[in-house]
Parts: structure tokens; C-alpha cells; sequence
């Protein structure tokens, strides 16, 4: 229904949701990421701590521009709702691969270990635990 209606915000919205999947992974393996709404450097970040992950969110890769895009005035043009109920592929076919990045915030897949994976080299945050 929101794809018919608001196709900008439900296309946008996919692209939030894919992008903290994402970044929740990266989170869980204590990999450093900078900040950015680029889908395919987080998945590739990703595709480092786990390979297999490569080809399952590639396709995903393709909603990074609905993040900004269409967010401000002078779009070039407005998404219609065709454009929002194609899936990319296999991003919303609910493959393995996205089920796995899915099952690491529930506690599914275990860490990989602190600094392995990730942006290394970049301008990027650790994601170190904090001594208690």
C-alpha cells in the first residue's frame, strides 16, 4: 500500500532498513565502517567477514540512492510506483544471505572476533567494546 501511494518514502525507508541491517552486522563483528548511506561498501564490508554474503546483497546494493536522491527539492525525477514494488533482484526475496546478515542481531551467527572484516584503513570508528 505505501509503495502505491508514497513510493519516494517507501523506497527510502527500504533503503534505511537495508542500511542498518548492514551496519548492525558490522556492529555485532566489531568491524570499523565510516558513515555513509552507500549500500555497496557496507555490503562489501560485510562480503570481508563473510563471503558468502557477497552475492546475496549485491542486489540490494541498487537502493543507495533512494537514501538521498529523491530526500531534497530539485530530484530529478519522482519515483512512481512501479519503481517501488520492483524488488532489486533477490533483495526481497528473502535469500539466504540477507537472512544471515538478519540473524546476526538476534544473536544467530556469532561474532567473527574483534577487528577482523570491516574498512580497514579508512576514516572509519572502531567498534571496540568499552573496559567495564
Amino acid at each position: 500500500m505505501c509503495a502505491t501511494e508514497l513510493p519516494d518514502t517507501a523506497l527510502f525507508h527500504c533503503q534505511q532498513a537495508a542500511e542498518k541491517y548492514l551496519k548492525a552486522y558490522l556492529t555485532w563483528n566489531q568491524a570499523a565502517f565510516r558513515k555513509t548511506h552507500e549500500l555497496k561498501e557496507l555490503a562489501a564490508a560485510c562480503a570481508l567477514i563473510d563471503p558468502a554474503l557477497q552475492s546475496a546483497l549485491e542486489p540490494a546494493t541498487a537502493l543507495s540512492k533512494y537514501a538521498w536522491q529523491f530526500r531534497y527539492p530539485g530530484a530529478p525525477y519522482e519515483p512512481d510506483a512501479q519503481e517501488a514494488a520492483t524488488p532489486p533482484d533477490s533483495a526481497a526475496t528473502g535469500d539466504t544471505g540477507t537472512r544471515r546478515v538478519a540473524g546476526a542481531s538476534s544473536g544467530h551467527l556469532a561474532p567473527t572476533g574483534a577487528g577482523q572484516g570491516g574498512a580497514a584503513g579508512t576514516s572509519a570508528r572502531a567498534l571496540t567494546p568499552t573496559p567495564a
